[in-house]
């Protein structure tokens, strides 16, 4: 329960830090096109925090989550739903996040593919890149980076 409380209460002070002058109770949404109703996003993540803070920032952002615990629940879930982008964590039990997205790859699947690590070094980012991944983020998350990196790879759907 205190976990839930400080998620919450960072959160809320991330949320303050992007209020617009003059907008006392609504929060910016850093000046970009609001996402398409449909546009869903897969956050392939085993850690329930990381799915919880994931989950409410991306929706606060208007996009719609599917969440799988590992890379190959991912994998089936892929099969089955309508996915725009996937967030990949990097180690995962089971199958981890290079290997999921080679299999991505391997299929055919074009898909976006954003490694979302808590790992910063350059080695760890650069195995993301060689096994299919476009871009790296690190947890934690940085909404604004976030947004701008979701712009930037949904954009195409959009135009």
């Amino acid at each position: 329960m205190q976990i839930k409380s400080t998620v919450s209460r960072l959160l809320d002070a991330s949320s303050s830090l992007v209020r617009k002058k003059g907008q006392h109770d609504k929060i910016a949404r850093f000046n970009r096109p609001q996402p398409m109703p449909t546009t869903v996003i897969m956050v392939v993540e085993d850690d329930p925090l990381n799915q919880m803070i994931a989950r409410k920032v991306l929706t606060s952002l208007g996009y719609t989550v599917v969440l799988a615990n590992n890379g190959q629940e991912g994998m089936e879930a892929l099969a089955s739903a309508n996915i725009d982008l996937i967030l990949m964590d990097m180690h995962m039990p089971v199958m981890d996040g290079p290997d999921t997205t080679r299999n991505i790859r391997a299929q055919g699947c074009c898909l976006p593919v954003l490694g979302f690590t808590a790992d910063t070094s350059i080695e760890a980012h650069q195995v993301c890149l060689d096994a299919g991944m476009q871009d790296v983020l690190t947890k934690p998350i940085q909404i604004d980076i976030l947004s701008n990196t979701l712009d930037k790879f949904l954009s195409n759907d959009r135009a």
